[in-house]
């Protein structure tokens, strides 16, 4: 069976069922969620490889759903097949300008139903690949301070560790939460001495707890020449080693690194796409 599920949002029981019957019989483990918020809150805790939406939703309906899962950092490459009962063009036209990749009639046959959900998830595959050949990441342990501009009061920045680089960003575990598009500031703790560089939040995993929180931080540019250099150095060095399967995500929660010393509270380095 499939690792990474299919995530169903759809407040008609009987359509979930017959989508889990289906999708279980060909291989698939099947998510349900009755309505947009639930869905959304279930999309990110287990990172389907694919969304089946229901586009008439109650209350928020699906093209509003749609439009936040392609708005959620996180979220936002997770393939979305539209689902409705309806013939008006209004609901497959507004999917599509939603963001869905996928539009399917609920007077679906089985293998038609298979056949699209498989389409869904071999596109993700593919652009694994192909982000991964033009991404590598790197394992690596480097200290990391970032300063938040807009939050002023914290003059000495957050202390976390970077648990694997790459020459366009790194993958950082903080104490706290900074949100996506904020632009930092980064102090990285090479081996050779410190280096300063401009990064953009791409997208962060969100609070469990008081355990440390990941986020990809796109690197913009390096305060220095010198550091650009350094930096580009020091990741030439590591080993070849891939670690994308390592943080993309299957169902079971990725156990983070403790908090580093000193912390005072809690890519795709571009967005990345949920991969098994």
């Amino acid at each position: 069976m499939e690792k990474c599920p299919i995530l169903t949002i759809d407040d008609d029981p009987i359509t979930c069922e017959l989508i889990n019957a289906i999708l279980t019989e060909a291989g698939f483990e099947v998510l349900s969620a009755p309505d947009g918020p639930l869905g959304i809150e279930r999309a990110r805790m287990a990172r389907p490889r694919t969304i089946i939406l229901d586009l008439m939703l109650p209350g928020l309906d699906g093209i509003a759903v749609c439009q936040r899962l392609k708005h959620d950092p996180v979220l936002l490459n997770i393939p979305v097949i539209a689902i409705t009962a309806s013939a008006e063009l209004k609901y497959s036209g507004g999917a599509f300008h939603a963001g869905a990749e996928f539009f399917l009639s609920k007077l679906f046959r089985a293998a038609n139903l298979i056949s699209v959900v498989r389409m869904a998830v071999e596109t993700t595959q593919r652009d694994n690949r192909v982000y991964l050949r033009l991404h590598s990441r790197l394992e690596a342990e480097l200290p990391v301070r970032i300063f938040n501009p807009w939050d002023r009061e914290n003059s000495r920045g957050i202390v976390g560790r970077a648990e694997n680089v790459s020459h366009g960003g790194l993958l950082i575990w903080l104490p706290e939460m900074i949100p996506a598009r904020t632009v930092v500031r980064l102090q990285l703790g090479l081996p050779q001495g410190e280096v300063t560089a401009e990064g953009q939040v791409i997208w962060h995993d969100y609070e469990l707890g008081d355990r440390p929180i990941s986020h990809g931080i796109r690197l913009v540019q390096f305060e220095e020449k010198a550091g650009e250099k350094q930096y580009k150095r020091y990741v030439s060095k590591l080993p070849l080693r891939s670690t994308w399967s390592r943080y993309l995500t299957n169902t079971a929660p990725v156990k983070p690194p403790s908090s580093p010393a000193g912390a005072s509270g809690r890519d795709r380095l571009v967005i990345e796409r949920p991969t098994c």
